[in-house]
């Protein structure tokens, strides 16, 4: 049975409201109630300047006071019951001066849980060179992030598509028409797989605004099992040099690291949020053998990637944010991500490498998980008082130490709209919270280069957040 779902200005709903209802009953009935339409609230998260569609706007009125920041998580803190929680690294202020640290020696050691001189600094998407600008305004942005902050690299070169590899014998049409807004077009992709055809609608901006899925390639079972015989082949040629010359290129500014694609999160992209919650209960085996087939694949990809020689690679993925509550549940999250990124996990450190993974959402009953699977870090811890977070970093340190690499913590809400009062507020309490683990990079929760029109005062933040920020961690090596 086909299950659709409209998209009208950027917002996901059912097509009628008793289909929303029956579809809550029946996730419920399954002990899945959490399972609902409301699964798209972390998707449409980064929606928030889409200009076009996309009317979701960061909730800033739940947060506590700018004053009171602090005062607030030491008063979580002091609640807890020492006895039965590992104690906390010390803080900065016990700690005895280090020599300076490079970027690319605090990064490592932030990877490795190895003393560092000071918590690092991040602006996600800066590189070591400012290059291509999505809108001009960011430029002053780019070149003050390239010298003031320790820099993640990409390591091109590595590109893996778990659907074909690199096969090429596979059909696929791609073609557009037109929605009847100039700023917008429908792009459409078809596969012609052994066993049928499966189609996907994209919208796409011709201003560089986020796109929208419209349609999926899965709709029913019978479109998994297409997917499930389209032929792969392993692509060949994994080049040491190209990891070589990225870190090379970074050099003492920061360190170099290795997209992957992620199989679970690569599962949902084929189906959507909806006709996942569904069948994940309908079809819970054929949705298993997607993901642990594409999990597969992206195993052996490393495991080329790492014949090569690559010297204490960093791997990093997006991915797992999908299969957390309200979307799913935590025997989903067990059985789509961790049972098929742990091996992955294994064999990155077998080879002496370090993995940094991201998931948006409701991380903190998972950091457990995520460290039994052998994430070095996680991003990006996004706080409690935002809707779509729930992590007090401060009892998240006293909780599990320096046990886990911890990176984020700042909205990137809080720079599009706050003031640099409070930005300066949230930044203090993140610093000194995270500096008690030895392992914080202070960041925030998306790249600062995802919005096509940036308003004065965005950038004018940003530029404070670098300031200040750079400022805030400097005070820890005192």
């Amino acid at each position: 049975m086909r299950r659709s779902v409209s998209v009208s200005s950027g917002t996901v709903s059912s097509q009628t409201g008793m289909f929303g209802f029956m579809m809550v009953l029946y996730l419920s009935l399954r002990g899945l109630s959490r399972t609902t339409a409301e699964g798209g609230k972390v998707l449409s998260a980064r929606r928030e300047n889409s200009g076009t569609g996309g009317n979701r706007r960061p909730v800033l009125d739940k947060s506590p006071p700018l004053h009171g920041i602090i005062e607030h998580r030491k008063e979580l803190s002091a609640r807890r019951d020492p006895a039965v929680l590992p104690a906390p690294r010390t803080g900065s202020e016990k700690r005895q001066p280090m020599n300076k640290l490079t970027s690319h020696e605090r990064l490592t050691r932030i990877f490795r849980g190895e003393e560092i001189d000071r918590p690092a600094l991040k602006l996600w998407g800066a590189s070591p060179d400012v290059g291509w600008q999505l809108h001009e305004a960011y430029g002053p942005v780019s070149a003050l992030a390239a010298e003031m902050t320790d820099l993640f690299a990409g390591a091109g070169g590595y590109g893996l598509n778990p659907m074909f590899g690199s096969d090429g014998g596979t059909k696929v049409d791609h073609w557009k028409t037109e929605t009847g807004d100039p700023l917008w077009l429908h792009c459409h992709t078809r596969i012609h797989t052994p066993k049928g055809d499966v189609e996907m609608v994209r919208r796409g901006s011709q201003i560089r605004e986020p796109g929208y899925d419209m349609e999926h390639y899965v709709k029913d079972e019978e479109d998994i099992e297409k997917l499930l015989s389209i032929p792969y082949t392993s692509p060949e040629g994994m080049k040491k040099e190209s990891y070589d010359e990225a870190a090379a290129h970074v050099g003492n500014r920061g360190i170099a690291m290795i997209d992957l694609p992620h199989a679970a999160y690569f599962v949902h992209q084929m189906m959507g949020s909806e006709t996942l919650a569904y069948l994940s209960v309908d079809a819970r085996e054929l949705v298993d053998e997607l993901i642990s087939v594409y999990a597969k694949r992206i195993y052996d990809h490393v495991k080329r990637i790492l014949e090569t020689g690559v010297e204490h690679p960093i791997f990093g993925w997006c991915g797992p944010e999908l299969f957390l509550p309200p979307l799913l549940s935590p025997r989903d999250f067990d059985d789509f991500v961790g049972k098929y990124d742990k091996p992955i996990c294994d064999l990155i450190h077998e080879h002496g490498g370090y993995v940094w993974v991201h998931s948006h959402g409701q991380v903190r009953h998972f950091i457990e998980r995520f460290i039994e699977m052998g994430v070095d870090v996680i991003n990006p811890l996004e706080p409690e008082w935002m809707s779509n977070g729930d992590v007090d970093l401060d009892e998240v340190v006293g909780t599990f130490g320096g046990r886990i690499g911890l990176e984020g913590n700042i909205e990137i809400q809080e720079i599009l709209q706050s003031s640099k009062e409070r930005i300066a507020g949230l930044i203090d309490a993140c610093v000194e919270a995270g500096w008690k683990s030895g392992r914080l990079i202070l960041c925030p929760s998306a790249g600062y280069m995802e919005y096509p029109r940036p308003t004065e005062q965005y950038i004018e933040n940003l530029l404070f957040y670098l300031r200040y920020g750079y400022e805030a961690v400097e005070k820890c090596r005192k």
